[in-house]
Order: C-alpha cells, then structure tokens, then sequence
C-alpha cells in the first residue's frame, strides 16, 4: 500500500464534508446509531465506484444508501469482497471530483443486489495531537 500525502488526506477530508453536507440538505437522519461513532444521513446520491482510478472503464455506478464522516453505505450488483480498498466518487458529467478511498466492512445481499457499507481510509488515519509542536532542531 502506498503512501498517501497530506493533501490528498486533506482534500477526501473536504469531500467526504461535501458530500455529507449534501446528503444532509434533502436526507433523513438515520435513527439507528448502534456501534456507530457518528449518524448517519440517508439519501440516494449516484457515485462512482472502482477498485483502480487510473482506469475510467473500471468504474461503475452505484446509489448511495447513508453516508458519515466515518463511512458510506451503497447499493450495488457487483460482488465485492470484504476488506477490499475501493475509491468512491460523485458521479459527475466530466469526472471533476476527488476519489476517496475506503475499505468494505460489511455487506449485506439482498433483492436489489448487495449494500455494502465501507469505512472511509482518512477515518482512520492517524494524525499527531494538535498540542504537540515539532521542532526543527533538538534544542529548538
């Protein structure tokens, strides 16, 4: 696994924002919390799934099911394994929005295909505490 930089954490950050913050514009708050860390928002967004960015034609289509700051859920008919890394995007007219990668939880098979539920990488990225300073120079 490679490496991501810190403006590439900071820009899925900024999208996963945007796209909870639209999810919450015309969504339900989704009233089960169980395990969950944060709620969730339901609505039925169309994105774009695939395990490779780099090949357009690997990407299909998906509907969102609730999404998080920690996590989405969306339905598909592609059998995808658990823990896998995929990278979730709006589904936009010229591809202009950032891939975000994630990792499958869980999924769930049913009439309308399966609902995969799926952690978002930068969740669980660690940072350093903010109360921490580093300096350049042991005596700095």
């Amino acid at each position: 696994m490679t490496t991501r930089d810190q403006k590439t954490i900071v820009n899925e950050r900024r999208e996963i924002a945007r796209l909870v913050a639209i999810a919450k514009q015309d969504g339900a708050s989704n009233g089960y919390s169980g395990k969950r860390a944060e709620a969730r928002t339901i609505n039925a967004l169309f994105l774009e799934v695939t395990s490779n960015p780099k090949k357009f034609e690997d990407a299909w289509g998906v509907t969102m099911h609730d999404i998080s700051a920690g996590g989405i859920s969306f339905w598909t008919r592609q059998p995808l394994p658990i823990n896998n890394t995929i990278y979730i995007r709006e589904c936009t007219e010229y591809n202009s929005r950032p891939w975000i990668v994630a990792h499958i939880r869980h999924r769930t098979r049913a009439l309308q295909g399966q609902l995969i539920g799926a952690e978002f990488a930068v969740a669980t990225q660690e940072e350093p505490a903010p109360w921490i300073k580093r300096s350049p120079t042991p005596f700095g």
